[in-house]
């Protein structure tokens, strides 16, 4: 479970950076702001889910793993409608 978070959080990462990479506006604004600082970046989306994972107990996770994964889905949906 707490792989899978972690794992959730780089893939939403590749995605966010994909859409932006063709055009796409991020939603988030703190994400937006960090998209130009690629180390803080890194820092929000890897560093800091790590250390989630690693103090919090995996059945509390999934919450917020499935809330990512609809998250994903709906990203994935988005990028292949502008792509066909």
């Amino acid at each position: 479970i707490k792989v899978g978070y972690v794992l959730l959080h780089q893939l939403d990462l590749i995605l966010t950076v994909s859409a932006v990479s063709i055009g796409l506006a991020e939603l988030n604004p703190v994400i937006r702001g960090l998209l130009a600082a690629p180390l803080q970046l890194v820092i929000v989306k890897l560093v800091i889910p790590l250390l989630i994972a690693w103090f919090v107990p995996g059945k509390l996770l999934l919450p917020a793993g499935v809330f990512l994964s609809v998250v994903i889905v709906w990203n994935i949906k988005e990028l292949l409608f502008l792509l066909f």
